[in-house]
Order: C-alpha cells, then structure tokens, then sequence
C-alpha cells in the first residue's frame, strides 16, 4: 500500500500547528498537535494490524 499521501498529509499538518505556535496562538496549536499525535497513532496502529496480516 502506498502510504505517501497519508505521510504528507501528516506533515502539512504538523507544519500548520508549528505556524501557529509562532503565531504565539497556542490554543489552536495545541488543538492541531494534538490532532495530528492522534492521526500518527492511528496511522501506526493500522501499519502494525496491516503488518499482522502478512
């Protein structure tokens, strides 16, 4: 499975909440890091089960 689609999207999300955070508006980078830490989990939870299944 080609993940680099889901590798970039990830990227350009934690480069959003970075832009933020040097916006000095950390509620809002927070919100994104925090978003972006669940979509990593998931991301590795999935290439882990889709690894099982090999």
């Amino acid at each position: 499975m080609d993940r680099t689609n889901d590798t970039l999207a990830l990227m350009q999300c934690l480069r959003n909440a970075l832009d933020r955070l040097d916006a000095i508006n950390a509620f809002t980078a927070a919100a994104h890091l925090d978003a972006c830490l669940h979509a990593l989990s998931d991301y590795f939870i999935s290439d882990e089960n889709n690894s099982k299944g090999d």
